[in-house]
């Protein structure tokens, strides 16, 4: 059966720790208006006095791809030693030991490419050793699917016989892999529970490869290889399953932009069109970039962590039906600092978002892509305001304990910081937006957060007036 669900499995090695399935049951109180002493206490009214709506925290993800464990001895084929050459452990260890507890999403996604040499067991253990210190409080919901190299075999063989072969290695040394079993590709449904209803992960294998040939495997995982056959084990179990709030489909391959998944890419499409998918999530490509299929959101994560060159993840999120993604880089050396507080606007939408024209498209840089000229208008699911509009702005901020936030201001069009944000009961930060006098046209909102040793964290969206 394709359809899987590990975090219903316990995976002995986190045993005794509390679940995020645990904390969503603690935090749906009003008794952590607290938010578990993260925080700093709030009200909810905005400041006209007006009563927020009390809404559910939005779903949201830290998303992270190409951790290429084991390229600290091997260059790989590109023999390019600023593309594959270092991810330390330190670096993942930050990210599950420091950052993700304090962000605290629902799920951590792994888009694959989780170590270099699939067919090595090496780096399989020095990916494990991470998990295996680990103090994440919910490791049920750390999610991987295979990329083309964790599939990789070795070409080289003894007495005529393969001797690795990175499709057997990923399941007995993914966390994903042991969760599940050895029951054979890594595909299949996986459920969360949210405040807001389940959502459902849809993961993929597009990096499998039926060919006898092992020069030939390894081509073909690497263009990408999405099966008909896993596609319809896919379809007949989402047709079984029962409604989700949302989907989200996990790919390691883009199913847009210059390198598409090489075979089967019609065939995912089809998919995330037959999961009402808003999100599809992927990387391979080494860059990161938000671009869209339709109205499903394709976010690329950037390799997790370049020699020398700094790192990156992405904040996902649906609130409500509005998709936010944000950037955060990472230096890439200790202490890994990307800056506390952390902002994360997640509504009103993005007008921006996937628009290569814009700075706040979240991309990499400010490169117009041919295949994506047709959403230079940005966000294809955004849209205008009124004037007479008064849309709720809510943010995440995010900051350690040790250093609660303070206080949270917005402005409008870089204008004075001058119009605050409550916190309401559990984490998320809002205020309603007063639209009037605003002309037509592109506008900003910039949220900044202030915590209690006086640092600052920073985001900005657009919006559209009509």
């Amino acid at each position: 059966m394709a359809n899987d669900d590990p975090t219903k499995n316990s995976n002995s090695m986190f045993n005794g720790t509390l679940s995020r399935r645990d904390f969503i049951k603690i935090s749906a109180g009003t008794a952590v208006a607290l938010s578990l002493g993260l925080y700093g206490c709030g009200t909810s009214t905005s400041d006209n006095n007006t009563l927020v709506n009390q809404t559910v925290e939005p779903v949201f993800f830290v998303h992270i791809s190409d951790s290429h464990f084991g390229g600290d001895t091997t260059l790989g084929e590109s023999q390019d030693p600023t593309m594959l050459k270092v991810i330390p452990k330190e670096l993942m260890s930050a990210l599950v030991n420091e950052i993700i507890p304090v962000v605290m999403p629902l799920a951590t996604i792994h888009t694959g490419d989780l170590v270099n040499e699939g067919y090595q067991l090496e780096p399989w253990q020095s990916y494990q050793d991470v998990f295996a210190n680990t103090t994440m409080k919910y490791p049920e919901n750390y999610i991987e699917i295979p990329g083309n190299h964790d599939a990789k075999v070795s070409i080289t063989t003894v007495n005529g016989e393969d001797i690795g072969d990175g499709r057997e290695l990923f399941v007995q040394h993914s966390v994903i892999g042991q969760a599940l079993g050895n029951s054979g590709d890594k595909y299949g449904l996986t459920e969360l529970s949210s405040p807001s209803g389940t959502v459902r992960l849809v993961r993929t294998n597009t990096s499998t490869s039926e060919k006898e040939s092992l020069t030939a495997r390894n081509e073909e995982n690497i263009n990408g290889y999405f099966t008909s056959a896993q596609q319809q084990a896919l379809l007949n179990d989402l047709s079984n399953s029962q409604p989700a709030m949302f989907s989200v489909v996990l790919g390691h391959h883009p199913i847009t932009g210059p390198t598409p998944i090489a075979i089967g890419n019609d065939l995912m499409t089809d998919l995330v069109t037959a999961a009402d998918a808003p999100i599809y999530l992927c990387g391979h490509v080494h860059k990161p970039d938000i671009m869209w299929s339709g109205k499903t959101i394709v976010i690329q994560a950037d390799t997790f962590g370049r020699h020398g060159e700094p790192s990156s993840f992405y904040l996902v999120a649906y609130d409500s039906g509005v998709i936010a993604a944000k950037l955060i880089t990472i230096d890439a050396t200790p202490p890994f600092n990307f800056g506390w507080p952390l902002v994360f606007i997640t509504s009103p939408a993005n007008s921006s978002l996937g628009n290569t024209d814009s700075d706040l498209g979240n991309v990499n840089d400010g490169t117009v892509h041919p295949y994506n000229n047709s959403y230079t208008a940005g966000n294809p699911n955004a849209t205008p305001f009124t004037p007479d509009a008064t849309p709720t702005l809510r943010a995440m901020i995010f900051s350690p304990s040790t250093n609660p936030i303070t206080s949270v201001y917005y402005s409008l069009d870089g204008g004075p910081l001058s119009h605050e944000l409550k916190q309401t009961v559990g984490r998320p930060w809002e205020a309603l937006l007063n639209l009037q006098g605003l002309q037509p046209g592109s506008h900003t909102i910039t949220v900044q957060a202030k915590s209690s040793d006086v640092q600052i964290g920073v985001d900005t969206i657009s919006f559209t007036v009509s």
